[in-house]
């Protein structure tokens, strides 16, 4: 195999198969190496965890912390009017327990199932962004969540 490797004409400026071409793969001042090497299996693992690492910090450094103020939209606001929901201490004590929940599992929009009212809130900044209270919620498809609560 060899043989048929250097016996193949290679043009001037071509690349060999042993090295890659300009512009691919990762630039050798990324990976710390000097002109012309070839950044190591080891070498582009550490980098890839390392930059993993600081995005998941920045991920949790912008999720609201657990017990911070739960929101309403002014959408989910008026259809817990229009729907005549009560709202109180309790049902934000509630929402905000499975908010929790759901913050501990990783997840970011859920769909949280309390009696008859259903809310589609976004985990990360604690917000409620809509409500379907009773009959409305019947026969409807709810996109978009990666997580599901069931409260009592």
């Amino acid at each position: 195999m060899e043989t048929l490797r250097n016996s193949l004409p290679v043009a001037a400026g071509s690349a060999s198969a042993s090295r890659p071409l300009q512009g691919e793969g990762v630039a050798p001042a990324a990976t710390g190496n000097t002109a012309g090497e070839v950044p190591s299996f080891q070498q582009l693992l550490e980098q890839e965890l390392a930059l993993r690492a600081v995005a998941e910090t920045a991920k949790e450094n912008t999720r609201a912390p657990s017990g911070a103020r739960l929101r309403l939209s002014a959408h989910a606001e008026q259809r817990l009017r229009s729907g005549g929901v009560r709202w109180g201490p309790s049902e934000e004590a509630r929402l905000a327990a499975a908010i929790d929940k759901v913050a501990s599992k990783g997840g970011k929009q859920a769909l949280v199932l309390m009696g008859d009212l259903a809310l589609i809130v976004s985990i990360t900044n604690r917000t409620v962004i809509t409500a379907i209270p009773g009959e409305r919620r019947q026969e409807n498809v709810f996109t978009q969540i990666d997580s599901a609560v069931i409260t009592s």
